[in-house]
């Protein structure tokens, strides 16, 4: 394949590099001058995790170019954009702190270049900081992942985003736009993203989406079946007495 030259966007590039290779996706923290997260099954995902993390520290989502090393979630904390002044979010420069993360591209002419810990960290607070950081960054990219997937596979009643997507007044009578079966006036997968926006660490955001779960999805255990599946991970011992609830034909067709 030709080198992608800059603002060359056509949709395949977001998928595959110049090399023919899958892409690799980034959250750069302008603060702190360093990716904060490596990720390379969905930019999609990638984003939102980034607009959740930007409640901590304002995120960036990269689009990362061909690279002749292995960026990773081990290492990513020590590499920064080598030359920043092409990167720009409208108007201001992307180093301009934002609370509105944007999907961003590094073209084959950008480089990523290893910097070391950032100078304002380098002490065993900052360091600590930046763990934790990084550790929480994580947490939530996997949930984000469990969070979306669970919604657009196991939820069928979800007609609020179809309607709000695609009808105009004239043509939704024959619709009743709803989130999912619970009572929450933004649905239980808004909930579940506000948590983790809100939230402080994992802990936290652990017991307030068990709570959560206990609260609204009693009839809805699919969901929490659903969540826990895609998160691969057992459903949590709180939330077990609920599963004896479900009928013995729950949505045999998904599980």
């Amino acid at each position: 394949m030709m080198q992608q030259q800059r603002f060359d966007n056509f949709y395949q590039h977001f998928y595959k590099n110049s090399r023919g290779e899958r892409r690799k996706h980034g959250i750069f923290a302008p603060g702190v001058d360093r990716f904060i997260l490596i990720d390379s099954y969905d930019f999609w995902v990638t984003l939102q995790t980034a607009e959740v993390l930007s409640s901590k520290v304002p995120t960036l989502a990269y689009i990362l170019p061909p690279l002749n090393f292995n960026l990773n979630n081990d290492n990513c904390i020590n590499y920064t954009i080598f030359n920043k002044t092409q990167q720009r979010v409208g108007p201001s420069p992307a180093v301009v702190g934002r609370q509105h993360p944007q999907l961003k591209f590094l073209y084959d002419q950008d480089t990523i270049t290893e910097a070391g810990t950032p100078e304002d960290y380098k002490t065993e607070e900052g360091q600590a900081l930046l763990a934790k950081l990084q550790k929480y960054a994580q947490f939530v990219h996997q949930r984000m992942f469990a969070i979306s997937i669970t919604e657009a596979f196991y939820n069928p009643f979800n007609t609020d985003r179809f309607v709000s997507s695609y009808l105009t007044d004239n043509w939704t009578s024959g619709f009743s736009a709803r989130h999912d079966r619970s009572s929450l006036d933004k649905g239980v997968f808004f909930e579940l993203r506000n948590i983790l926006y809100l939230s402080d660490n994992e802990a936290e955001a652990e017991e307030k989406i068990i709570n959560l779960w206990q609260a609204s999805s009693r009839d809805q255990l699919y969901l929490i079946l659903g969540y826990y599946k895609v998160l691969n991970t057992p459903v949590p011992d709180a939330l077990k007495p609920m599963l004896k609830l479900a009928p013995e034909n729950l949505s045999t067709f998904l599980f």
